[in-house]
């Protein structure tokens, strides 16, 4: 009999691909959510079982992981991501779990200068002080962030606008991650204790994704260099986006510009047998993610998520 998961974050975009994945596979998938919306019935529809619940409620976490032999673990990117940890190891153990995947991300350092990027440094060193099977996913910047970071601009006054010059990087897409997150929980003995970096096939700049989706989207793009006060200043205008969230981004903007993720991996196909979506695929794959209906409903969703906080 195939083992329970639990998938976290499930309403996002990796935790969503990977728990489709895993139901795909044939294996009982629990995915905890704050609360009920439109995704979770999505989820529900593909056969998940939901279970409501918060990093910081611990009787929440310990109720969803009973019966759970394999988890992923994915902090929103907000503080307080080592008391969710710390919370997540406690249900985890009380509850028997055998194998968590952690969701950290490319730059971390126990001395950045961002403080959600150390803590996911030090999530990390807890996690691997437990006696449970841990896998840490490192992924690069998304191909999502295309259209989070742009999207509004793009159509408003067709530039995206940020801080990262003329350095390079290989976007990965959501669904690639949850994927490869999904192969780990299959097999966690395979992959215990390794750090995995995961990245998009093709190593671009910012100039260059303006390009190929001015060709997809039928609109010339233009990419503008902005200072990161200017940035900063922009996204704090959104008024969905914390002073902490916006910090770790000025300062992975600034790993950015130093060539830290300027890197191209093959561990998507090592770890799924499918090669990762390049820029080019993503783009014509979600050109629903670049509507104004669409847009809308997500700036929604970030300040009603912000609220929350």
């Amino acid at each position: 009999m195939k083992p329970t998961i639990l998938i976290t974050g499930a309403t996002g975009k990796t935790g969503f691909f990977a728990a489709e994945t895993m139901i795909e596979k044939g294996y009982t998938v629990k995915t905890m959510a704050r609360k009920k919306s439109g995704a979770t019935d999505k989820l529900l529809a593909l056969g998940a079982e939901i279970v409501i619940g918060d990093f910081h409620d611990l009787a929440s976490l310990e109720k969803g992981m009973k019966g759970v032999e394999r988890a992923y673990l994915v902090y929103p990117p907000e503080d307080g991501l080592l008391e969710a940890t710390a919370n997540f190891i406690v249900a985890a153990q009380s509850n028997g779990v055998k194998a968590i995947v952690n969701m950290s991300q490319l730059p971390v350092h126990k001395y950045h200068s961002s403080r959600l990027s150390k803590q996911h440094w030090l999530a990390e060193q807890m996690l691997d002080l437990t006696d449970m099977m841990v896998t840490h996913v490192r992924p690069g910047f998304f191909a999502d962030m295309l259209y989070l970071m742009n999207g509004a601009n793009i159509l408003q006054q067709g530039k995206m606008f940020l801080p990262h010059g003329d350095a390079y990087h290989a976007p990965i897409a959501g669904e690639d991650i949850g994927r490869s997150v999904a192969a780990i929980l299959e097999n966690p003995e395979k992959h215990d204790r390794k750090h995995y970096f995961l990245t998009g096939p093709d190593r671009v700049s910012q100039k260059d994704i303006a390009g190929i989706a001015s060709e997809i989207l039928g609109t010339p793009i233009e990419y503008v260099s902005v200072s990161y006060e200017q940035w900063a200043e922009a996204l704090k205008q959104t008024g969905f986006m914390s002073d902490f969230l916006i910090k770790h981004l000025v300062e992975v903007g600034k790993d950015y510009q130093n060539d830290v993720f300027d890197k191209v991996t093959t561990t998507v196909e090592e770890l799924t047998g499918q090669k990762p979506m390049n820029m080019k695929t993503f783009i014509e794959t979600n050109k629903s993610f670049f509507t104004p209906d669409y847009l809308q409903a997500y700036a929604e969703k970030m300040v009603a998520g912000k609220q929350a906080a």
